[in-house]
């Protein structure tokens, strides 16, 4: 039978601060250890700050009626860190297994002791604010988000003996604005009918990769390496998709690909194993989002 052990280790502060119930801050710091790293880099230290204010309750907003009922500005950075790699991706790993009646040792696991803490960094700046007695409320909110020391698992040639290891390859941006819109349209007694909406606009970047993952690949430009159907370079969104491109059905009805010549110009072929890996589109949506309602009618409800 298989047998893991995980263990972790954290030391965790945070302090708040609020004044007058218009002025917000806080800001934490932590320390945490994991057993999926060799010793020497199982340590992360990871730290937040953040800050909000509530202009509607300042004297100067005190003109703007019963329209406004809240308008906040928030802002914040903060990091987490990534450890869910499963176990022993640090060190070498065999399965016993039977010989022909002999004890054998298979690799199953390849270990890399350089692995670290993947670290998220997410910087937030937006509003919030509810209008015409608290009817229509939201907000909206940029977001950017760095992860450093991807940790990923590269895939080895076969010549190896093994499948491939766990790295901190590089580091990848997200970045976007996210809009929630909530309102009121009856609001009684006995008869409420909320509507909701939310949305995000969001863009994803590979933005620095390891240099010995960038050697003997490159592709309109952009260096790095490929995964089964997919690339990893710097300046591409990850999981970018690198495939065959259709070309249609030929006269003969075969199905046909392009490939490129020796001069730069495309062709098609009908031998698959002939054509040319082409970039085929980013895996991410521009935009994502919900929308829904409820109902609740004499104690019934309904969404």
């Amino acid at each position: 039978d298989a047998m893991s052990d995980y263990n972790s280790e954290g030391f965790f502060f945070r302090g708040q601060y609020d004044y007058a119930q218009r002025y917000f801050a806080n800001i934490s710091y932590r320390r945490d250890a994991s057993s999926r790293f060799h010793p020497d880099h199982r340590w992360g230290n990871f730290y937040s700050v953040g800050g909000a204010w509530i202009i509607s309750k300042e004297s100067f907003m005190n003109n703007s009626g019963s329209w406004l009922n809240l308008l906040k500005l928030k802002a914040s950075f903060g990091q987490q860190g990534n450890d869910k790699i499963g176990d022993y991706r640090y060190i070498d790993t065999y399965d016993i297994v039977n010989s022909n009646n002999q004890l054998g040792l298979v690799l199953s696991n390849k270990g890399n002791e350089n692995i670290t803490w993947e670290t998220n960094n997410n910087m937030n700046a937006g509003i919030e604010f509810e209008l015409f007695g608290s009817r229509l409320r939201g907000g909206v909110e940029y977001f950017y988000k760095k992860t450093t020391d991807m940790l990923c698992f590269v895939i080895a040639p076969y010549s190896s003996g093994y499948n491939g290891t766990y790295d901190n390859i590089g580091d990848m941006v997200n970045k976007g604005v996210e809009i929630e819109l909530n309102g009121s349209i009856i609001n009684t007694a006995n008869f409420t009918w909320d509507v909701n909406l939310n949305a995000t606009l969001y863009k994803n970047r590979i933005v620095k990769l390891a240099p010995s993952l960038k050697e003997g690949f490159e592709v309109d430009g952009h260096a790095g390496y490929t995964s089964v159907n997919n690339v990893y370079c710097e300046g591409l969104p990850i999981y970018q998709w690198y495939l065959k491109r259709y070309a249609g059905v030929s006269e003969e009805g075969k199905s046909t690909w392009y490939y490129t010549k020796s001069d730069g110009t495309l062709g098609v072929t009908d031998v698959y194993g002939n054509a040319t890996s082409y970039l085929c589109g980013d895996p991410h949506p521009t935009v994502y989002g919900g929308f829904g309602t409820s109902l609740r009618f004499y104690g019934v409800d309904f969404s």
